[in-house]
């Protein structure tokens, strides 16, 4: 697991979790709602089922904190396939 408050500009800050467990996606909640009393916050979970994004998108609403957005990103091994297609076009002429 990993996870990081990063800032992004002085008045943006990107909460990062990979694959978050319960009591990181807490801690994650728990910084959201500080960071956003000052910044706008966004929630970053990389590899994190739908299920759970969806679970922890239900936690913000309850807990009113509805305008802080989750941004999941999904291991896809469907971005390889198409990557192999562009390495052939380079190697024409060669």
């Amino acid at each position: 697991m990993f996870g990081r408050g990063t800032s992004v500009r002085p008045e943006y800050v990107l909460e990062l979790k990979v694959d978050p467990e319960k009591t990181e996606r807490d801690r994650l909640i728990g910084q959201c709602c500080d960071y956003s009393c000052n910044w706008v916050t966004w929630a970053v979970v990389i590899g994190m089922p739908e299920s759970r994004v969806k679970e922890l998108e239900r936690l913000l609403e309850e807990k009113s904190l509805h305008y802080i957005e989750v941004i999941p990103f999904y291991e896809d091994d469907d971005d390889d396939e198409d990557d192999e297609g562009d390495e052939e076009d380079d190697d024409e002429g060669y």
